[in-house]
């Protein structure tokens, strides 16, 4: 049996050849791992961007939804302020609009206005700001999607139930001047939380615009005329018709104009 003693180094440039080749070794494996964690990093992040756009894209919908039908909204709410007022001692009952196939199948009456609530859920954004996926996005993009989903908040922040008026003004109440007064606070309230709604909604409409993550709109128009079918023939009949959602939004400045 053989053993192989090592064999000693001789002098100084020997040591440091292999120092050399120890720190070279090093350097490879950390560059390697660098470069295994960006890999995995840019797939993050692609996947955070397209799930990202679908949940912007439907944001892109309810916004210009809300955009088109809002001078109609708005009118009815003018409107209803108009019948408390010219009203007598009793209450002109105001007419129902008739609720969604859902909600009649359910037994819902309507509503006096039944403006369009609904829910801003920023389920996917809260998810890629968690797993860090967000800080390994541009920072032009980050920014421009810290602003958007700040705009979400904004609109959250006013619940649905607030744009809804009290479904006492279909009934023949009673007016004594503390009921009208009453009335015609909570309208002018639900009228202002319908106006904010519309204004933030032009907002997110032309920022997801901006990013490139909207939806043609040809499907934006099909989709306001498929779900707002009963509104538009009643706000038609009233001479309130909708708005040009490509216009209100076309006002809005953009994130270039606005320097982000």
């Amino acid at each position: 049996m053989h053993v192989h003693v090592p064999k000693p180094l001789h002098g100084w440039k020997a040591f440091f050849n292999e120092i050399f080749v120890i720190v070279i070794g090093v350097l490879i494996a950390l560059g390697f791992e660098q470069v295994v964690e960006w890999v995995h990093w840019q797939h993050k992040v692609a996947d955070g961007e397209e799930r990202l756009r679908l949940e912007l894209a439907q944001f892109f919908r309810i916004t210009t939804e809300i955009v088109a039908t809002s001078p109609c909204v708005l009118a009815r709410y003018d409107a209803l302020a108009t019948r408390v007022e010219n009203s007598g001692e009793r209450l002109s009952p105001s007419p129902l609009t008739p609720p969604s196939p859902l909600l009649s199948f359910m037994g819902d009456k309507g509503a006096v206005i039944a403006p369009t609530g609904r829910i801003f859920t920023p389920a996917i954004f809260d998810a890629i700001r968690a797993d860090g996926t967000l800080l390994h996005m541009s920072p032009v993009q980050q920014r421009r999607i810290a602003v958007t989903y700040r705009l979400v908040d904004m609109i959250n922040e006013t619940p649905a139930q607030d744009l809804v008026p009290p479904d006492t003004l279909a009934q023949p109440i009673a007016l004594d001047p503390s009921t009208r007064a009453d009335l015609l606070n909570r309208i002018s309230a639900a009228r202002r939380a319908y106006r904010y709604r519309a204004f933030r909604s032009v907002q997110i409409a032309r920022a997801v615009a901006d990013m490139g993550m909207d939806v043609p709109g040809a499907e934006i128009d099909r989709l306001i005329a498929e779900r707002n079918a009963p509104l538009k023939r009643e706000c038609g009949a009233e001479g309130h018709p909708f708005a040009d959602w490509r216009a209100a939004i076309a006002v809005q400045p953009t994130f270039a104009q606005l320097g982000q």
